[in-house]
């Protein structure tokens, strides 16, 4: 990760995900669990497919 502890120095802000996925710590993670860091990236754009650019369904007025 480029910035130093304490991170994130600013309450809402995350660290972006290039930064998580290239952390070694993660990475053994993910290889004890029998995953790849590809892994991660087809579920996050698996999720953002499903519900960032799902077309969104508009209650009908009472």
């Amino acid at each position: 990760m480029i910035k130093t502890y304490p991170f994130p120095a600013e309450s809402g802000i995350e660290p972006p995900l290039a930064d998580l996925l290239a952390d070694p710590t993660l990475k053994s993670l993910l290889d004890r669990d029998g995953l790849s860091v590809d892994d991660v990236r087809a579920c996050v754009a698996d999720w953002r497919n499903r519900h960032l650019l799902a077309p969104r369904l508009v209650p009908a007025a009472a």
